[in-house]
């Protein structure tokens, strides 16, 4: 079982019968394990998807420098990829960019998982990540 699949089964078998906040806390904890691709822009500095925190720094010359070795983020802990590939939340395929179904800002799934996907699944974590 990877990560993906133990939030799918917290999200859908646990937490509607017994709700806790330390459940609640387990799965933001979860959510933090897998990789999230980093905000990367042309001219800017690259950001946690997370919590937006800047990734680099700017040098004396007017360019900048991210900081790609870092493969969590040091201000909320999230994982991070910066590959420009973004993995499917549901099953952890690899993405394109282009392939990417957002149901929200940070969930994004396959178009194969989304076409899969219940109305009411898709309600639940637009509440779920806003």
């Amino acid at each position: 079982m990877n990560e993906q699949q133990a939030l799918k089964e917290l999200r859908e078998k646990i937490l509607p019968k017994m709700s806790s906040p330390a459940l609640e806390i387990a799965v933001q904890a979860l959510e933090k394990q897998i990789p999230k691709t980093v905000e990367r822009h042309k001219w800017q500095l690259s950001k946690c998807p997370c919590c937006g925190t800047e990734l680099g720094e700017w040098l004396e010359d007017g360019y900048h420098q991210d900081y790609d070795h870092l493969n969590i983020c040091l201000e909320c802990g999230q994982k991070l990829s910066w590959s420009n590939k973004e993995l499917c939340q549901i099953c952890g395929r690899d993405m394109e960019e282009e392939e990417a179904v957002r149901i929200t800002k940070h969930y994004h799934v396959c178009k194969d998982c989304y076409d899969d996907m219940p109305p009411e699944e898709e309600q639940q974590i637009i509440e779920d990540y806003g």
